[in-house]
């Protein structure tokens, strides 16, 4: 069975590249990047659409696997896993300040790289698995799946960015929303923040009950009970 997932692999080894590839191939994916070093991987990103990325962590150049990753997880929420030859407790901590969803220990077979696979579909279903219809306050709630938003019972007519920011900002309820993560999942090319602040403001007026706390510098938050 095909999967149209986009999978990057950051690897400098000719060979490895050329195993996790195939193996890849085999399970069934077959939009696979392969990038050889940490300014490839992150230009990839930055211009393209990732949804996994296995990452060497002994990559050649000016930043090895880790640096990159933790550039990376500053700006998109994208799962990784790490491969490496070392699976030492000081690897593994420095690690998790990414956004780690697993490791494989070189060498490693396709037998492991598909349990990983089932781990992380299992991981990201049970992270994104929201309810249907989401309640703001009082009347008032969001259906994801009609992607319509009421306000004390009465329908409120959103762009498709207006859809896409209520939504990033659920999902992220309680945190801060950067201006990354919009630029970056809302409108996905390059806006000022003064274009950002504009479309709050608008959303605002629409919505002018919806508990969006702004941090000032930062981005927004969407403050639910």
């Amino acid at each position: 069975m095909k999967n149209s997932q986009n999978i990057v692999i950051v690897e400098d080894d000719i060979f490895a590249q050329e195993f996790l590839s195939h193996t890849l191939n085999t399970l069934g994916y077959n939009s696979i990047f392969i990038a050889s070093n940490a300014n490839d991987a992150i230009n990839f990103c930055k211009t393209q659409s990732a949804d996994l990325i296995f990452m060497d962590i002994n990559i050649e150049g000016t930043m090895d696997g880790i640096q990159c990753a933790r550039e990376i997880s500053l700006y998109y929420d994208i799962p990784i896993i790490f491969t490496t030859a070392y699976s030492d407790s000081v690897t593994i901590d420095e690690a998790s300040y990414t956004n780690l969803y697993g490791f494989l220990v070189k060498p490693f077979t396709q037998k492991e790289v598909d349990i990983a696979l089932k781990i992380i579909q299992r991981q990201l279903f049970s992270k994104n698995k929201l309810p249907n219809k989401i309640h703001l306050y009082k009347d008032s709630f969001y259906n994801f799946d009609a992607k319509t938003l009421i306000i004390d019972n009465q329908k409120i007519t959103l762009s498709k960015n207006e859809i896409s920011i209520i939504e990033l900002l659920i999902k992220n309820k309680g945190t801060i929303v950067t201006y990354s993560q919009l630029k970056n999942s809302v409108w996905k090319k390059d806006i000022s923040d003064s274009g950002i602040r504009d479309a709050f403001a608008r959303l605002r007026k629409k919505a002018s009950n919806l508990p969006i706390s702004t941090h000032f510098g930062s981005g927004y938050s969407l403050d639910l009970e």
